[in-house]
């Protein structure tokens, strides 16, 4: 449980969210504004929200608990991650700010045709939704803990505030909460990882090193080593899948001004990728050995070692550090959720009712729509991650897993292979969604498992977390590799295609090659509203938090407000910089 200072900081931390919105609410003019940015968003705002999207609370939950357990293993998820960044900001980024479309799934239309683009604004909108719900349960297990409250009520509380703010300020509010909320994960999380290593039960890095279990590096001691393997290879592709594909990856490249702003914006997030989990994984990993009976803590939780994170940094936080630390958790589920909402707003707003009920709506009309889908979308994915609270047993990094690749994978495989291969018959992209599902039903329901490990040499009764890694694993490999058979064979049907149709490919792949350069007319030239707000909401954020040295705590305890705080001010003070800068150079 935390105390007076906790609570006030997070109270003042929510309130700064909520100014957020307010503060942008004036600033989207029409749905290209509010969905995307108006497509003119600088690098590092992008980069800033691109890197917040990758992950949510999940990470200090669900992935905490898996590093609890399993140790280094998880580095992989994070390397894979920084590698798939790393390969769009080569060959991709650029060519999916080309496609000059608002929401993702217009770039669906334009390479697979209208009924491709119907049958994955409702697919889409209903993963996102899904998503959108499991990250409100994720977050209500880390912080019911926190706050002392239930799950359901804090889902409905940081349900609510999420909501405000994306129906408010529309894509640049989220952006900006991004930016902020980058800042306050980034510093929190290395002040964590600090504080933890100079336990006395831990001792410093060499007494981390010593003390941590072995398997948590050899990881063949609680594992089969062909699982290992296997597991690996389908994180790998996984990954991949999800980063380079013409939604869920593009889309986060929509936003940005220019082909180089897109490469930069992809080159932050796999920084981001490769720093970040180098203090991420500290605290789970001394859990392991600091609280080896984390069981007795948390007998309220089905999974208490999700709640491996947050027992080890209450235990070495100063008063108000612990509420500091449920805000960056708090920011990091807020900006996947928030992502989300936005996402399906304009999915529901120009690929459903534009497309089927009012073709001749305007755009003030559909940004009314999307405001109030907004409002009606979040309540129902408040009451999703309620179900959620009340369904789940399984571990939540195993049920995240599940769902990629139950719903994901086949989702995702045809706009993947649709960059790649241009010739496909219409129905190619969902057609292949339904065989990818069909695939992932048998996989789930109907491959023994143990039968299938006896073939791969292991002879051993698997253990439960053997049993859902190899099952993940077959998922990954069985439906995308059947997937990109049915997919690739459509282009033996491929003559069929009319002259229109074809056209509009043609155009389409015409316009990933062609450059938006960044002072193209394609786009309004907000460089310096985004260095006075930017500026403004960072100096804001850090003089609160530099505030926190007044709490009555020892030296070190003030030292932590000071470099979260001053790290806040000194990047908001490069901003606010070059914004005066750049109203001189006008001038």
């Amino acid at each position: 449980m935390i105390g007076f200072y906790d609570y006030a900081v997070i109270a003042v931390f929510l309130a700064f969210m909520v100014g957020i919105g307010v503060y942008f609410r004036n600033v989207c003019k029409n749905t290209s504004d509010f969905l995307r940015g108006g497509g003119s968003m600088s690098w590092y705002l992008s980069g800033a929200s691109n890197f917040m999207v990758t992950f949510s609370a999940w990470t200090f939950v669900g992935c905490a608990g898996k590093i609890y357990k399993t140790g280094t293993l998880l580095v992989m998820l994070f390397a894979f991650n920084a590698a798939a960044y790393l390969l769009i900001a080569l060959f991709f980024a650029h060519r999916f700010r080309r496609m000059r479309v608002i929401t993702p799934i217009d770039a669906v239309r334009r390479r697979f045709g209208k009924g491709s683009e119907q049958v994955y604004a409702w697919y889409n909108t209903i993963i996102s939704f899904i998503f959108g719900g499991l990250g409100l349960y994720t977050l209500s297990i880390f912080l019911s803990p926190i706050l002392g409250l239930s799950v359901n009520a804090s889902i409905w509380i940081m349900g609510l505030i999420i909501t405000f703010l994306a129906v408010t300020g529309g894509s640049w509010a989220v952006a900006a909460s991004d930016f902020v909320q980058a800042l306050i994960v980034m510093s929190i999380t290395i002040v964590a990882a600090v504080l933890v290593l100079q336990m006395p039960e831990v001792g410093g890095l060499a007494g981390f090193f010593e003390k941590i279990p072995s398997y948590h590096f050899n990881w063949s001691e609680t594992l089969s080593p062909q699982i290992v393997v296997c597991w690996l290879i389908a994180i790998f592709l996984n990954q991949i899948f999800s980063a380079i594909n013409l939604t869920a990856g593009a889309s986060r490249f929509l936003f940005v001004k220019s082909d180089r702003d897109a490469r930069k914006s992809a080159l932050l997030v796999a920084a981001g990728f490769i720093v970040g989990p180098l203090f991420w994984f500290i605290p789970p990993m001394a859990a392991s050995f600091v609280i080896p009976d984390i069981a007795t803590e948390f007998p309220y939780l089905p999974n208490p070692e999700e709640a491996s994170y947050v027992a080890i940094c209450m235990r070495v936080f100063p008063a108000g550090l612990t509420g500091l630390l449920a805000c960056g958790i708090f920011a990091a589920t807020m900006s996947s959720v928030n992502t989300s909402l936005n996402q399906i707003s304009g999915i529901t707003g120009r690929n459903i009712y534009l497309a089927l009920i009012r073709p001749q709506a305007g755009d003030r009309e559909l940004l009314l729509f999307a405001r109030i889908a907004t409002v009606v979308l979040g309540v129902l994915m408040i009451l999703l991650g309620i179900w959620f609270s009340v369904v789940s047993k399984l571990p939540l990094f195993e049920l995240t897993l599940l769902l990629a690749g139950l719903i994901s994978i086949p989702l995702t495989m045809p706009l993947v292979l649709g960059i790649f291969v241009r010739k496909t018959p219409q129905w190619a992209a969902w057609s292949t969604i339904l065989v990818g599902l069909l695939a992932a039903y048998l996989v789930k329901y109907h491959l023994p498992m143990q039968t299938i490990a006896g073939w791969m040499g292991i002879s051993h009764p698997l253990t439960q977390q053997e049993s859902g890694d190899l099952q993940f694993a077959l998922m990954i490999f069985l439906v995308s590799g059947i997937s990109c058979v049915w997919f690739l064979g459509s282009r033996f049907f491929a003559g069929k295609i009319g002259p229109q149709r074809e056209k509009e490919v043609a155009e389409f792949f015409q316009d990933m090659e062609t450059p938006v350069l960044p002072d193209s007319d394609e786009h309004e030239n907000t460089d310096g509203m985004q260095y006075r707000m930017l500026g403004i909401l960072s100096l804001a954020y850090g003089f609160v938090t530099l505030l926190g040295v007044l709490i009555p705590n020892p030296p070190g305890g003030r030292a932590c407000f000071a470099v979260i705080g001053g790290v806040a001010v000194v990047i908001g003070a490069l901003l606010y910089y070059n914004y005066r800068r750049m109203i001189r150079y006008e001038k």
